[in-house]
């Protein structure tokens, strides 16, 4: 006797990743927020041999980075859930398994969900000057990270003021890649004041904060210095 339910313990050990006739059904994702969805399943037609305790709702990030989490979700009639953090312009592999005190189902249906683009979240960072000089300066500054983005950069909006210039000026650089840009009929050994914007294909992000850069002074001062 002791056998027997040995083997039907064992039996039962190696079944318990396919105990389920289906998985939960009906897999629906709507957007929540610019960070957060809702998932949504059918429990009616998952047919199992035990009692369900839960479920886990896994959400793998495919591109442009990737990255495998789940949430776990407790309660058999428990058909719904909110999840964070999401990023835009993300894509993503959704399913949902149901689980039970010997385990949980292998073979679940998925779907594919791509979280809207956004506004970027931050503005450029480290914006200083690659060349300094009397009457013009190049600006610089750094890319944002793929978590920061939220979608297709399509350039940069750079604002300044200062002496002689009239009020602020501004001009447009197109493509992600080109974060530079030349300011020139500047007056020497003055003081500059500088903002950068990044803009997607949602629209612009927040404005940096002014960053005050200097011309060269003439170079007949500094040959007295």
């Amino acid at each position: 006797m002791d056998f027997l339910k040995l083997v039907l313990f064992l039996y039962m050990i190696r079944d318990a990743t396919s105990f389920c006739g289906s998985d939960p059904s009906g897999i629906k994702v709507t957007t929540k927020s610019a960070k957060s969805i809702h998932v949504a399943w059918d429990t009616t037609k998952t047919n199992c041999g035990y009692t369900i305790t839960g479920y886990k709702v896994y959400f793998n990030s495919l591109s442009p980075v990737k990255n495998y989490k789940y949430k776990d979700v407790s309660g058999a009639s428990t058909n719904n859930v909110e999840i964070s953090p999401f990023v835009a312009g993300f894509s993503y592999n959704i399913f949902v398994k149901a689980v039970t005190a010997i385990g949980i189902v292998s073979n679940p249906t998925s779907i594919n969900y791509t979280h809207p683009h956004a506004r970027p979240s931050y503005a450029p960072s480290n914006i200083h000057a690659s060349v300094q000089e009397e009457t013009s300066l190049t600006i610089c500054w750094d890319a944002l990270n793929v978590f920061t983005k939220n979608g297709d950069i399509k350039g940069y909006k750079i604002y300044y003021r200062g002496p002689g210039l009239t009020g602020t000026n501004s001009a447009n650089i197109l493509g992600e890649a080109n974060r530079q840009y030349t300011i020139t009929g500047l007056k020497p050994n003055s003081t500059y004041q500088f903002i950068v914007q990044v803009i997607n294909d949602v629209g612009p992000g927040p404005y940096s904060a002014f960053i005050p850069i200097h011309t060269m002074p003439p170079l007949h001062v500094m040959q007295k210095i």
